[in-house]
């Protein structure tokens, strides 16, 4: 085939350039961790993270991140960060990776919105009747058990439920979410 196409035909030792592209993704995963927790640090001096806070990051970060997630995308990451009881510098940097920021630019993997496979079909299969029976049973309730503060954060752990439901993502973190709510 290459000669049909009159290309010179190169070796490459796959291994090599294997070890090689993970060394440069641990070094940049690397670096991001560590800029993501530092800019996390900075922004939550006295260990009180709330949305200015996380709007300020943001602010930071669209500096020199070339793209960031919407409006949307931002608020679903810091309602993620809701669910955690204790946000820290980790647990930020985890999220903030799991949205999209500071990530190993690579062109030519497996895409992001990939088919799942038939094991995770499975168990949204099995999640997704339980959590419309819940929904129906005592959806309208978490607004009011989160506003007299019985709740807390309730309802935004059931949305992100709903949501990893919806678009097939995550299935051990939303069975863990329909845990805690139900």
């Amino acid at each position: 085939l290459a000669a049909a196409c009159g290309v010179e035909m190169e070796w490459v030792d796959l291994e090599a350039g294997l070890e090689y592209m993970l060394e440069c993704w641990r070094e940049c995963a690397a670096r991001s961790d560590a800029r993501l927790e530092a800019l996390f640090s900075t922004a939550s001096v006295f260990g009180n993270f709330d949305f200015e806070a996380f709007n300020e990051m943001m602010k930071k970060l669209m500096v020199d991140e070339p793209v960031l997630p919407s409006h949307t995308g931002r608020m679903r990451m810091f309602q993620e960060l809701c669910v955690f009881p204790r946000v820290d510098s980790a647990v930020f940097s985890r999220v903030a990776r799991r949205h999209g920021i500071c990530l190993f630019a690579f062109d030519g993997g497996p895409s992001a919105t990939s088919r799942p496979d038939p094991e995770t079909l499975a168990l949204f299969d099995a999640l997704d009747p339980l959590y419309t029976t819940a929904l129906r049973s005592f959806g309208a309730k978490l607004p009011e058990l989160d506003a007299l503060g019985l709740g807390r954060g309730l309802e935004a752990k059931w949305t992100i439920c709903g949501e990893l439901i919806k678009e097939r993502q995550q299935p051990d973190r939303a069975w863990i979410l329909f845990h805690v709510v139900t």
